[in-house]
């Protein structure tokens, strides 16, 4: 690598098969801690038709204002790739080539700032529409952005908030993803959910021989210590090696305080999502990966 020439960025999806493990939560205070300790550049992808990575960060009115209504969603960027690769507008279902070339010179305005070094691409509950507006292949779409636009040589760290479900929603993450973190409670269901993602990535790498996703760790979340302390000894037991040494215990956790931001605003969860990001650069480093070392 050239000296003074910045290391390409890694993308991160964050996934379970189950939803209500706190993934998203962790996936948005994880990259809150790494933009403000670390001085990380993160953009966060809101890939979930839910959207709550983007409910976390950003207030109804503002996003109703800013980005619904001015189009600065990922359904716009979904649109315009897929028209592109059917070159053809799929939503007016008229060849506009012109139109769409326009279309992509401003992709980037989806591409909103939330505070100094975290940015972030907002969800859109109509992505569940989008894959019935025409016979073209939506899962290349994300990867393609990132290629075309340049993007991860923007940024440290790219983490895509995934939907708790097997779609094409998650294969167009897992396609332009070089690394998944597992997010798991101590629950039987989580369990079933671990050896369930395992299997779906293996069967992805098998399709997908150039794009490999590798398991960066697995983080286990709400944790409450008298009830699943056997359950969690089973677990690691199993995926020793995989599991990182912080867990989110549920103790610290105020459930009734469901507002945007509230996690990374609890002192306890702020402590511990430190340590956790201690720990997730600390794995990069022990891979041997190439990483600009500025903290």
């Amino acid at each position: 690598m050239e000296k003074g020439k910045k290391k390409d960025g890694k993308i991160i999806s964050f996934m379970n098969m189950k939803g209500g493990v706190g993934k998203t939560s962790l996936c948005v205070n994880l990259a809150v801690i790494l933009a403000k300790k670390y001085k990380k550049k993160i953009l966060i992808v809101d890939m979930d038709p839910q959207m709550n990575a983007t409910q976390y960060l950003f207030k109804k009115e503002i996003y109703d204002k800013e980005f619904f209504e001015k189009k600065k969603t990922i359904y716009e960027l979904f649109k315009i790739f897929q028209a592109e690769s059917t070159e053809c507008n799929v939503i007016d279902g008229v060849s506009n080539k012109k139109n769409l070339s326009q279309k992509k010179s401003n992709i980037n305005d989806i591409i909103v700032a939330k505070e100094e070094n975290l940015d972030m691409i907002v969800g859109n509950f109509e992505m569940t529409t989008l894959a019935l507006l025409g016979s073209s292949d939506i899962s290349s779409v994300l990867v393609n952005y990132f290629k075309e636009q340049k993007i991860v040589q923007k940024y440290d760290f790219i983490f895509i908030d995934c939907p708790p479900t097997s779609s094409i929603y998650t294969t167009a993450a897992l396609l332009a993803t070089n690394y998944y973190i597992l997010v798991v409670k101590t629950d039987f269901f989580s369990k079933l959910g671990i050896s369930m993602m395992k299997k779906a990535i293996e069967k992805h790498n098998q399709k997908n021989q150039h794009t490999k996703v590798e398991l960066l760790g697995i983080i286990c979340n709400m944790y409450r210590e008298k009830q699943d302390k056997n359950l969690l000894k089973d677990i690691r037991e199993k995926y020793s090696q995989d599991f990182f040494e912080t867990i989110i215990p549920m103790k610290i956790i105020k459930i009734d305080d469901y507002s945007p931001e509230f996690f990374i605003k609890t002192d306890g969860l702020k402590k511990c999502t430190k340590e956790l990001a201690k720990e997730f650069l600390k794995r990069l480093e022990e891979e041997k990966w190439e990483w600009k070392k500025n903290f």
